[in-house]
């Protein structure tokens, strides 16, 4: 699902929330809604548009030193720079990556990096801070929903070998897939 990461202020020198809303919820009206229960006037510093929830995260993670609480983060110079950057120069919208639909099941790309790698699901929940538990029920082949913040942490614990927007396509293609099966199937 696409939609918008945006950047909120409090007032001109207070935490920023780095946020991400549904393309049909809008910026403006998120902040209008924020507005109702904080006492200082909020103000839209930007948006980034056409992307998803997973970009929100990224910027999450980059600015990790800047963290208040939540998704508020205090108003780093880095972090003013980079929303400065990223207003004046949107990123172009790259559809293609958004409808890439890897051939095979990511959860098997996993399993065979791990294999090549020596890596047990006790050392990649060590490396991505998730329990092994958690882990083993995330890589369950059977699995159509895994969470965007777990396919990021492992995006980055492989290198690459699997890209969390490539991973999220797959199973929203299959279960997809799946329910159409379903509907063909109670209709006949």
């Amino acid at each position: 699902m696409l939609g918008s990461v945006y950047f909120i202020q409090e007032g001109t020198d207070g935490p920023i929330k780095i946020g991400f809303t549904e393309a049909d919820v809008g910026v403006r009206a998120r902040c209008t809604y924020m507005q109702v229960g904080n006492s200082s006037p909020l103000r839209v510093l930007g948006e980034i548009r056409g992307v998803s929830k997973l970009a929100e995260r990224r910027w999450h993670q980059k600015f990790a030193a800047s963290h208040k609480l939540g998704e508020w983060f205090w108003p780093s110079k880095e972090l003013l720079d980079a929303i400065a950057d990223v207003v004046a120069n949107p990123p172009r919208p790259r559809p293609e990556l958004l409808v890439v639909i890897p051939a095979k099941n990511p959860r098997e790309v996993i399993a065979e990096w791990m294999d090549a790698n020596g890596v047990t699901p006790a050392i990649l929940a060590e490396q991505i801070a998730y329990t092994e538990s958690h882990v083993r029920y995330q890589l369950d082949k059977r699995r159509w929903r895994t969470a965007p913040a777990f396919a990021v942490a492992i995006e980055e614990a492989t290198g690459g070998a699997v890209i969390a927007e490539e991973w999220l396509a797959w199973e929203a293609h299959e279960r997809a897939a799946y329910e159409a099966k379903q509907g063909a199937e109670d209709a006949a």
